[in-house]
C-alpha cells in the first residue's frame, strides 16, 4: 500500500495546488492608460462695452379723426339761373340793381357791391321771381363784383359781375 500513498498524496497536492491558485487573488492585469487629456483652463473673456440704452420714444395712441357731419343750410331759393335784369343810379349816388329769377324768391337777401358796398334786397309782393338790391354806387361807368347772401348763410347764393351806371 505504499505505493498508493504517494500516488495519492500526488493526486492530493495537485489539487491542493489548484485550489490555492483558484482561491488565491489573480494577478494584476495590465490596466491600459488613457493618455493625459491637457486641462483647459476657461479664460476671462475680454471685456466689451454692452450697447448703450437709448431713450425711444413711447408709442402713444394718436387719436383717431372722427367724422363730423357739419350742417350746411341750403339756401332757400336757387339762385343757380338768375340774371342781372337791371343796374341804374338812384338820387344821393345810390344805385338800384335788378335780379331776375324763374321761380318765387324765399328768405331774406343781402348783397355786397365791389368790395365793401353793403346793399339791402327787396322782393316786391307783385314780383316774387326779381330781388332789387339797393346802396351806395360802387363806381361810375365800371364793372364791379356783385355777391347776394341769403341772411343766415355765410356764402353767396348768387355771384357776378354788374356794370355801375354813368354819371347820374
Amino acid at each position: 500500500m505504499k505505493r498508493n500513498i504517494p500516488s495519492l498524496s500526488i493526486i492530493i497536492i495537485i489539487c491542493l495546488a489548484i485550489l490555492i491558485t483558484a482561491c488565491s487573488p489573480a494577478s494584476p492585469s495590465p490596466v491600459p492608460t488613457l493618455p493625459a487629456v491637457p486641462t483647459v483652463v476657461p479664460t476671462q473673456p475680454s471685456p466689451t462695452p454692452l450697447p448703450s440704452l437709448t431713450p425711444t420714444l413711447e408709442k402713444t395712441s394718436t387719436p383717431t379723426p372722427t367724422i363730423t357731419v357739419t350742417f350746411t343750410p341750403a339756401p332757400l331759393t336757387d339762385f343757380s339761373k338768375a340774371k342781372v335784369i337791371a343796374a341804374g343810379s338812384l338820387p344821393n349816388w345810390q344805385c338800384l340793381i335788378g335780379i331776375q329769377v324763374p321761380e318765387k324768391i324765399v328768405g331774406e337777401y343781402y348783397a355786397i357791391v365791389g368790395k365793401n358796398k353793403n346793399y339791402t334786397c327787396t322782393v316786391l309782393p307783385n314780383l316774387p321771381n326779381r330781388i332789387y338790391c339797393t346802396g351806395p354806387l360802387a363806381g361810375i361807368d365800371k364793372t364791379v363784383n356783385l355777391q347776394v347772401f341769403q341772411k343766415g348763410l355765410d356764402y353767396p347764393v348768387f355771384e357776378t359781375d354788374v356794370r355801375m351806371p354813368p354819371l347820374p
